[in-house]
Parts: structure tokens; sequence; C-alpha cells
């Protein structure tokens, strides 16, 4: 037994539960989900790739109705805030391009059998890529330190267990509040700090949720003093989801920066990030024409990055002053790579709090609340997964220095929990139902919304609707069903929290 547990193949045995466990749950998540915004808004940001110029026209129609009506204000800027992001998801984006065009005669049939058609685009793309991300996940641990495995597969088991058996979730637009309500200031203030442990989200269909699944090997892999492999691997969630993977693009630097510069001298390190920002910026480009930022401009950029990043990890100790340097840094060194990443990836956050709450009340929150507003909740679920896998790395750690027996006990009670856990998994409503059936009964549905939109009938507002009909106008080569874009106070007034001044 004890030779048994001395290989890793109790724990990969843990791990290979936490990974049909997770895809079973988005599994059933594509499937259960009957065609709201979100899922509407992913198929919409990949239609752009389609048809560009009939997609912005349409946007701006819909913009421009939407600024004119006063009651609409929250709208207004939740719309244009979101087209701004329709190229946050190169991946995601793209294979739902491929797959479309694999099905573009099937899907420009008129026989009715577009929801079904669409359904179908819907699941291959959504599986594909949960699929992909959780290959890259398993692949990327063989690369891990061997001895971190037991407490890796524990530390799985806890996040699964955290988001499933306490599922009471948290928003991550935590500072999404009214400045006059102060109950509501102090409600999401220790909502905040409960986020440091309960923000899931990873095992949505969403490209967040797959973002957030790989924001753990990065981790690992730094902590297995593998960090050009970690580099790389966070260089490509940048093509999962862009704004996010900037965002620990960031973190990685400034930890490096600090603790060990000599990482960001390395010629192959600097190369990625600048090939990650390059790329990052040329897919805004391509899927913005409203900027005015150049591929020359954003190489420049990108370059400039990298030469500024190797000067300053050369000079880093000459520029730090004395204190700071023996006071600050020199004992954060010594706490090791783990602890030392994680205290100034909070301390980062803990910056970034008073900044974005100025931002998010000073500059407004309708017009700031899905950049400042989301950001420091967005940041929590970006390094809540490294945060438990690395207090598990610690307590088998301490356990295995302590009471080595104790730890045997905990690798036996990973995989009890991984077992039970897949079975709940695979209780989980939808997880076994016909998929490309489920998503066609909500399609067909704002299909003929739609249909009744472009005869002349009135409908409210509603965003679902409006991603749909946008896609499905480029799909189909139709105009825009002008009978979707009616706002009036009384649909207001049941939305009174978006409508609140």
């Amino acid at each position: 037994m004890n030779k048994f547990l001395s290989t890793p193949w109790l724990s990969s045995l843990t791990i290979l539960l936490f990974i049909a466990s997770m895809w079973i749950a988005v599994h059933a998540h594509i499937v259960s989900h009957h065609s709201e915004d979100d899922q509407q808004f992913l198929y919409y940001a990949a239609s752009k790739l389609v048809n560009t110029e009939q997609h912005n026209a349409m946007v701006d129609t819909v913009s421009t109705f939407l600024k004119s009506e006063p009651d609409a204000d929250f709208y207004s800027f939740r719309y244009d805030e979101r087209q701004r992001v329709t190229g946050n998801y190169p991946l995601m984006s793209h294979t739902i391009t491929l797959v479309r065009d694999a099905l573009a005669a099937d899907l420009t049939d008129q026989n009715g059998q577009y929801p079904y058609v669409l359904s179908s685009i819907y699941n291959i793309a959504l599986h594909f890529n949960v699929t992909f991300i959780f290959l890259i996940f398993a692949i990327v641990l063989f690369a891990v330190r061997r001895d971190y495995l037991p407490a890796i597969a524990f530390g799985l088991m806890m996040i699964l267990a955290i988001d499933w058996l306490l599922p009471w979730k948290v928003p991550s637009w935590i500072l999404h509040v009214r400045p006059h309500n102060f109950t509501e200031v102090v409600e999401r203030a220790f909502q905040a700090v409960s986020l440091i442990v309960t923000s899931g989200g990873m095992e949505s269909f969403f490209p967040r949720g797959h973002f957030i699944v790989l924001t753990i090997p990065v981790f690992l892999l730094r902590w297995s003093d593998r960090y050009k492999t970690a580099y790389a691997l966070a260089a490509f969630s940048c093509l999962v989801h862009i704004s996010m993977g900037a965002l620990l693009l960031v973190c990685l630097m400034s930890i490096d920066f600090l603790m060990r510069p000599k990482i960001l001298k390395s010629p192959l390190i600097l190369s990625i990030i600048s090939i990650a920002l390059a790329v990052m910026g040329s897919l805004g480009i391509l899927t913005d024409t409203g900027t005015l930022t150049s591929i020359p401009i954003i190489l420049a950029i990108s370059a400039g990055v990298a030469g500024c990043l190797y000067v300053g990890a050369r000079y880093i100790e000459r520029l730090t002053p004395f204190i700071i340097r023996e006071r600050v840094l020199l004992p954060l060194k010594g706490t090791g790579p783990i602890a030392s990443d994680l205290i100034i990836l909070y301390a980062l956050w803990a910056l970034l709090v008073p900044f974005a709450a100025a931002m998010y009340f000073i500059i407004g929150a309708p017009q700031n609340a899905w950049t400042w507003g989301e950001l420091p909740g967005r940041y929590l679920m970006i390094v809540r997964g490294p945060l438990i896998v690395a207090l598990a790395i610690g307590l088998f750690a301490y356990l295995d220095r302590k009471k080595p027996r104790w730890a045997t006990g905990a690798t036996f009670a990973g995989v009890a929990l991984g077992v039970g856990l897949f079975v709940l998994a695979l209780n989980k409503p939808g997880a076994f139902q016909t998929f490309p059936d489920q998503l066609a009964v909500g399609f067909a549905e704002r299909e003929k919304t739609a249909i009744a939109a472009s005869n002349g009938t009135p409908f409210e507002y509603v965003e679902a609707d409006i991603y749909f009909s946008i896609a499905r106008s480029i799909d189909l080569n139709l105009p825009l069903p002008m009978g979707l874009l009616n706002f009036t106070p009384e649909a207001c007034h049941r939305r009174y929290h978006a409508c609140e001044p």
C-alpha cells in the first residue's frame, strides 16, 4: 500500500475525477441554458468575423436607438461596452466560425432548420473548447513537480467541493453599488472578502470559465521552476480571454520584476511576452474597425514593453531604495516562490481596489460597470484557484514533516471526495440529455420573435433577442428586425435596478 501511495497513480486518479466532473458540469451548463444572453453573445461576437461591415451597421442602429431613449441609459452603456469586447474571445470566436463554415450549406436552408443547425454549431464549438482546455490542463500537469501531485489533487477537490457543496455565488461585479445606499456598500464589502475563497466560475461554458481553469497550471508551472512554460501558457490563455489574459500577464511580470528579475532577462520569455502583446493588439484591431491603432504601432509598443522589462530587470537592485530592498523584497524572497507569488498578488489587489473604487464612483457607475466595477472581482477569480491549491501544497508539506499518516489520510480523503463529486456530477440536471435538440427549443422561440419583428410586430428590447437577430441576419443575409427596437417607461419600471439614478 505504501509503495502504491508513493507513486502518483492515486493522485492522478483524483485529478482525472476532477477533470471528468468538471467536463460533465460544463456539458450540463451547455445543454440546460436555453438561449440566454451570454450564449447568444458568443455567436453574436463570432458573427462579426463573418461579415464585419453588416455586423457594425446593425450594431450602430441598435446603439443609436438606445441612446435616443432617455430611460435606456443602463442598457445603452451595457450594449456599447459589450460591443467593444466582441473580439475578447479569439479561440471561441474562431472555433464557432470554423464550425459555422463547415455547416454553412445547412445554415442558410430556409426550410425551418436554422435553429437546429445553430444548436449543432453551438454544441460542437462549445464542447470542443471545453475538451481542448481540459486536455491542455491535463497535459501541463505532467510538467509540474511530482511531489506536488497529492496536494494538487486535494486542492482541486477542495475547489470543486466549495463550488458545489457551498453554492452561494458572490457576484464578480462587486463594486456595482449605488453610492447613496450605505447598507449595500457594507454588504458588498463583506462579499468582496468572501470572494477570495468563494469566487467560482470554472464550470462555465463561457470563455471566462475556461480561462480560470488555466490559471491553476500557470502558477503550478512557476512553482515547479518552469517559468518559460508558464509564460507560454499565460500567453495562450490570452487567446481564451484577452482582457483577463492581459491582467494575468501584468501580474506575472509584476511579481518577477520584484522577486526574480533574472527571469525577465530571458530572451525567450521576453519574446513570449512581446508576441502575446502583439497578438492581443492585432486581434483587437481586426475585430474593432473603430480603433486608430495600426499594426506597426502595436509591434512597436510590444517591443518597447519587452525592452523596458529587460532594462528594468537588469537595474532593479540599483533603482530600488535600500530600505525597501532590505526590509520588504529580501524577506519576501525568503518565503519561497509560492508564498511570495501569493503575497504580491494580493498586495496588488489591495492597491487596485481603492483606485478602481475611485474610478468607478468618480467617473460614473453606469459607464464603468464592466471595467472598474468588475475588475477587483475578476482579479480575485483569477487568483482564487492558485490560492487554494497553494494552501493544499503547504498543508501537505507540513503533514509530511510532522504527521505523514495524516498526509496519507488526506490523499485517500481526496480520492473519496473525488468519487463523491463525480457521482454528483453524473446526477446534475441535463448531464445526459440529447444536447442538439435542447438548445434548438430556445433558438426556435427567438427565431419566431425575429420573424414577427421583421413583419412589423413590436417587441420590448431584450438583449438576447438583439444578439440572436443580428447573427441570424448575417447568416441569412437579412435586414435587422426593427420591431425589436422598443423601450418604454413601463419596461424601465420593471427593471428598476437598471433605471435608478
